[in-house]
């Protein structure tokens, strides 16, 4: 009698201490075995978010447990009963790690369970691969069956931080973070970790954080999470994700909190997304319909955030402010380089009328200048003048606590109270210097921070 066996690899089971159990119904062959060897046949077992359900030496698997739960089941000829014969080896030293020295016997076709000890010399070590090899011995016969063999690798380690950051592209809409959209349409929510996390998907939920939807992540370790406008109720909404490893580890969540609000459509910029600087202030300035950029040829707008404010754009974004108070614009323009006809007459002659412009006094008459780029101290002038004379919240005897605020700005300097008063309001800082702060007076106001100055004064 042929006495060779045949080494035949099945499947075996790994799992947690805490997953389910699912038999296999298959029952291998002994083709290659001694009549009366006991065969070792499977169960298998996995998280809802774990890994395959098969295991190989040619594919090894992954498991989150330094100690995990293992199972199999031997099945004898005989029909008689089988003592278990068992050891893990690590795949790279060939070290036993560890061996069943259990005497208990399993009935023939019973599923025998056994868990790695939780002790130093014992527990499966991170990162590490290992060869399961189980089996049994008849204790009629006193044969051992082939050994069947399984890998895996243990994997203790979480996914890194999910990050969430919402879309910009054509048929989107961008929902920024802790921000109200008005007229949101679609939108779409990319999903990562930090860099060098090994993720396999994401656990996702809207409005709750019952994490029961899931997105398998793409090469590179992100998903994008659809948002459907029609189907959500206007307000506020949440969504709640978490990186999911190979290995079933679950990585800490994010919660991404965005408003959908009523009203028309917030205008949107191809030229400002979400991780901009100034997105916020932006984003709230076409919100309120104060700036509406510029129309691209594609139908797409720019707020272009890097240019300078002009004058006349500067009346435009007062008046707009204001709430675009109605105003009929006098037939003879109060400026002698503004025609009644120029695109922002109205705002500039608003300007003139509540006195928050006065221009430059020339032999021939007042001017406007509209084309030339606000200075930081003229840009002071004119929001103290907006809220002292439009919207009247600057007492009459007001007088700043620091009359010199910053270094650049001496209190004999023209507009020093109105922008010791900006600074008061804390809307403007300046920059750091080793005298102290310097205003920069002279420098021109780019539109970026002219919406963040309007946005704080909002406040």
């Amino acid at each position: 009698m042929d006495t060779r066996r045949a080494r035949r690899i099945l499947v075996l089971a790994l799992t947690s201490l805490v997953a389910l159990q699912v038999p296999v119904s298959a029952q291998p062959s002994a083709v290659g075995a001694e009549a009366g060897d006991p065969i070792v046949s499977a169960m298998m077992s996995i998280p809802a978010t774990g890994p395959s359900d098969s295991c190989s030496v040619a594919e090894p698997r992954y498991v989150r447990s330094a100690t995990p739960q293992l199972v199999w089941t031997v099945t004898t000829s005989s029909g008689q009963a089988s003592r278990p014969v068992f050891e893990i080896v690590d795949v790279v030293t060939d070290e036993v790690r560890w061996q069943v020295a259990d005497t208990a016997l399993i009935p023939s076709g019973s599923s025998h369970s056994t868990s790695v000890p939780d002790r130093a010399e014992t527990r499966l070590l991170d990162g590490r691969t290992y060869e399961w090899r189980a089996g049994g011995r008849d204790v009629a016969t006193g044969r051992a069956g082939v050994l069947s063999s399984c890998r895996f690798t243990v994997d203790l380690v979480r996914p890194g931080r999910t990050t969430i950051a919402s879309l910009a592209g054509p048929g989107l809409t961008e929902y920024p973070e802790d921000f109200a959209v008005s007229g949101g349409g679609d939108g779409l929510f990319r999903v990562s970790v930090d860099p060098g996390s090994e993720v396999s998907g994401f656990k996702y939920s809207f409005d709750s954080d019952s994490f029961t939807q899931w997105i398998a992540a793409s090469a590179d370790g992100t998903a994008d999470i659809p948002f459907t406008a029609a189907t959500a109720r206007p307000g506020s909404h949440s969504l709640y994700a978490q990186a999911v490893d190979r290995a079933g580890n679950v990585g800490e969540s994010r919660v991404y909190r965005f408003t959908l609000a009523r009203g028309p459509a917030t205008v949107q910029f191809v030229d400002v997304r979400s991780g901009h600087q100034f997105y916020r202030e932006i984003s709230w300035l076409a919100g309120r319909g104060i700036t509406t950029g510029w129309v691209l040829p594609d139908t797409t707008r720019e707020f272009r955030p890097a240019g300078l404010v002009n004058r006349d754009a500067m009346a435009a974004f007062l008046y707009r402010a204001a709430g675009s108070p109605s105003f009929v614009a006098p037939d003879v323009s109060p400026f002698i380089d503004v025609r009644v006809e120029d695109q922002f007459y109205r705002e500039i002659a608003w300007l003139a009328h509540t006195g928050v412009s006065t221009g430059w006094s020339t032999p021939a008459g007042a001017e406007f200048r509209p084309l030339a780029p606000v200075a930081r101290d003229a840009m002071a002038a004119f929001l103290f003048r907006y809220f002292d004379r439009v919207l009247m919240l600057v007492p009459h005897d007001y007088s700043p606590a620091d009359a010199a605020p910053f270094v650049d700005v001496p209190e004999t300097t023209q507009f020093s109270r109105e922008i010791a008063w900006l600074s008061e309001t804390g809307v403007a800082e300046g920059w750091p210097t080793d005298l102290g702060p310097e205003y920069r007076p002279s420098t021109g106001i780019a539109r970026e921070a002219m919406a963040a100055f309007l946005f704080r004064l909002s406040l």
